[in-house]
């Protein structure tokens, strides 16, 4: 019995020893790379019918030429220019379909997971590299954004290559050859990712503090940072100027409290940056328990500064310069325009868990993987829910629907939220948008509130009609009130409701409006009172 213990460890040593052996964190990082290409490749394959803004900056990119694309674009959108050509040249490679248009989105979500690994073993050890990635691969916006229409797959891939860059030239003598390489990797990124020049800043002035009486460096960073500075420059006048001087987004974002206060003037001024950064780690991050993220954000920030000073400003700076743009209402600090920081805040959080897993105390290994395990299980179990259910609102189904059914002589009304997107596919189901009726926007965008009698207005002009189809996705609600229940509401007053198609989020009326609606009409609603 004496002999048991000691022979039952040696048996749980050996086993150990051999599972290490087979499961390296090399291998487990590949494994979460496949994992990851499947769930994006998952969300890619789904073919999502467009969204609302995919809808808009696809019309711009079909409708223009490459010279049309320099100009402001339509429906409140904003891109860079490099993505758009990106998306031009898919366009007239493959087509104008969604596969097409979401290559270059997808393509650049793959890359970005290989980068990913390869910015994490410069800076992290291979398991803390490994815990990083799998944040990463599992990240809920990253995945979401894989398959849309915008930009934010190659601002995170962009970061990447010069996180990954930054850390090489870090550890390496800065020949004419890698300073040329960044010098040029500098002035093509900020063509293709409007973030791109705040990652460049952080990565700048963190390279700027090494080496700080060696003037041979000192001159070739000079030189590498004017090259940035000549390329954006050219960018501003040619395109980013226009966009500056955008003061409706600037006005939507600002309602959403995304401009950090500067300087502050109140106590409420200096609790934004806490309150902004445990918001970051909900939305665009997906994490849950944003305030234990956060705590493990600022242990991966202290074991950096002891490990690796320079590591630290490469991978906070991009976060401090785009706080700062924000508070010169340059850069709104929120949501989804944040993807981009994604990488190098996870790659500070896996810093943390290899803090608490590398203490030599005991436990600290099992508390460090209780805790990664803690922030895994959700994000892990929803991502594995989306790639095997995957839901959207969808309105091919209604179109086609409507198109099948419709007579000549009816009336298309087209629910303001989602015209651009039923403008994209009105040629592919027949429709004609001259033909259609396009709803009004009549939400008062400044204080969130909607002008209900205009609605009404913009319903009465179809009275008389006698067979008017009413298309809705993508419904908002103000106030809590839907705004497809109220416009079907009030037009159930006008006239006779035919019948309803409904589907995946999207739905169809038809309605009679050439005569008074039956008393038994369903017209008694609190909308009304």
């Amino acid at each position: 019995m004496e002999h048991s213990i000691p022979k039952t460890e040696q048996v749980w040593k050996d086993y150990s020893q051999r599972l290490a052996r087979v499961v390296t964190p090399e291998r487990a990082a590949w494994c979460i790379i496949v994992f990851g290409i499947t769930l994006r490749a998952a969300q890619y394959l789904f073919k999502a019918s467009l969204h609302i803004d995919e809808g808009s900056l696809a019309l711009n990119i079909i409708n223009r030429s490459f010279a049309g694309l320099l100009q402001p674009l339509d429906s409140e959108q904003a891109a860079p220019i490099g993505f758009l050509f990106l998306e031009k040249l898919a366009l007239l490679a493959f087509g104008d379909g969604e596969y097409s248009l979401r290559l270059f989105p997808f393509l650049f979500s793959i890359a970005s997971l290989v980068l990913f690994y390869e910015a994490a073993r410069k800076c992290l050890q291979e398991w803390a590299a490994t815990i990083a990635l799998a944040f990463f691969a599992v990240s809920s916006y990253v995945i979401y954004y894989a398959a849309q229409i915008k930009q934010y797959s190659s601002d995170g891939a962009i970061t990447l290559i010069i996180l990954v860059v930054a850390f090489n030239i870090e550890a390496r003598e800065l020949t004419a050859r890698r300073a040329a390489l960044f010098a040029g990797l500098g002035a093509l990124a900020v063509w293709l990712s409007h973030p791109s020049v705040l990652v460049l800043a952080g990565a700048g002035a963190a390279l700027a503090t090494l080496g700080q009486k060696d003037w041979r460096r000192f001159w070739i960073l000079a030189g590498v940072y004017t090259v940035w500075l000549m390329s954006f420059a050219a960018f501003y006048l040619i395109s980013l100027r226009y966009l500056s001087g955008n003061q409706t987004l600037e006005t939507s974002w600002e309602m959403k409290g995304a401009f950090m206060p500067l300087p502050p003037h109140s106590l409420a001024d200096l609790k934004w940056m806490p309150i902004a950064l445990i918001k970051m780690f909900s939305n665009p991050f997906g994490l849950p328990f944003p305030i234990l993220v956060l705590a493990l954000f600022l242990i991966g920030c202290f074991w950096l500064l002891l490990k690796n000073k320079t590591h630290l400003l490469i991978l906070i700076g991009p976060i401090a310069f785009t706080m700062l743009a924000s508070g010169l209402h340059k850069y709104p600090f929120g949501r989804r325009l944040l993807l981009f920081l994604i990488p190098p805040v996870l790659l500070v959080v896996g810093a943390g868990a290899e803090y608490i897993i590398e203490k030599k105390r005991p436990y600290s290994a099992l508390i460090g993987g209780a805790i990664v395990a803690l922030l895994l299980f959700q994000p892990v179990g929803g991502a594995t829910r989306n790639m095997l259910h995957p839901r959207a609102q969808d309105i091919r189904p209604v179109l086609e629907y409507v198109r099948d059914r419709r007579k000549p002589g009816d009336v298309i009304y087209v629910y303001h939220h989602q015209r651009e997107s039923f403008l994209y596919y009105a040629k592919k189901y027949g429709f004609d948008e001259n033909e259609c009726a396009l709803g009004i926007d009549a939400r008062d965008k400044n204080n969130r509130r909607a002008n209900w009698e205009a609605y009404a207005r913009d319903l009465d002009r179809l009275r008389g009609y006698r067979r008017v189809w009413l298309l809705f996705s993508h419904v908002r609600k103000i106030k809590g009130v839907s705004e497809e229940e109220f416009m079907t509401q009030h037009l159930d007053r006008l006239g006779v409701r035919i019948e309803r198609f409904g589907r995946a989020g999207a739905s169809a009326y038809l309605y009679d409006l050439s005569k008074s609606p039956s008393p038994e009409s369903p017209t008694d609603s609190p909308v009304f009172r």
